[in-house]
Parts: C-alpha cells; sequence; structure tokens
C-alpha cells in the first residue's frame, strides 16, 4: 500500500480508499487481489466501502 486514507462517515460507517503498488499486469489478477483485500477490511475492521487504485510497480514498466 502507497497510499492509505481512512475516513469516519459516521458512528458506523468507514470508508478507505488506497493506491495499492502490484506487479500485476494481468486484470483479472488485480480484481482477485482487491476482492481479498476488501474482504479482510470489511471483516476485520468493518469498513464497508473500499476504492483501491492500482499503481504499476517500477520493475513491471
Amino acid at each position: 500500500v502507497v497510499d492509505l486514507h481512512i475516513t469516519q462517515i459516521t458512528n458506523k460507517m468507514l470508508v478507505a480508499s488506497m493506491h495499492l503498488k502490484v506487479k500485476v499486469c494481468d486484470l483479472k489478477e488485480f480484481e482477485k487481489l482487491s476482492q481479498d483485500l476488501s474482504h479482510k477490511l470489511l471483516h476485520e475492521f468493518e469498513i464497508g466501502h473500499i476504492t483501491i487504485q492500482p499503481i504499476r510497480s517500477e520493475n513491471e514498466i
């Protein structure tokens, strides 16, 4: 994770946005990684609204 912002909107609503450095060029692999991360944030930290933006790792360019 390169950049992470978590904001509390209400007592029970947390939102997160992040930039994630990845070596993945395959969109399906990134989608799977995003889904897994979203699931973990929801179930471990109750963050229900998450935006994840990929950033390609420099050694992949």
